[in-house]
């Protein structure tokens, strides 16, 4: 083949598959981006969903001894 004939844009040689080997390419990059996205996701909707929890049980506590503190503090009880 000839330096004009690859400077014009003409094929080198039997092209046929390409298009379907390229398409298939795509496919699978694109598919392992939506499941790295879901992971990613799942992964951060998971760790909100602890510390939610974390901070619920430590205000509970927090609010039971405040509630102890109280009731000691209280004047009648000395």
């Amino acid at each position: 083949m000839s330096l004009k004939a690859l400077a014009a844009g003409k094929p080198m040689g039997d092209e046929r598959g390409i298009a379907l080997v390229m398409a298939l390419g795509i496919l699978v990059v694109c598919a392992i981006m939506v499941t790295t996205v879901i992971a990613y996701t799942s992964s951060g909707q998971r760790t909100s969903y602890f510390s939610k929890a974390r901070l619920t049980a430590f205000d509970a506590a927090d609010a039971g001894m405040n509630n102890a503190f109280a009731v000691l503090n209280l004047p009648t009880n000395n």
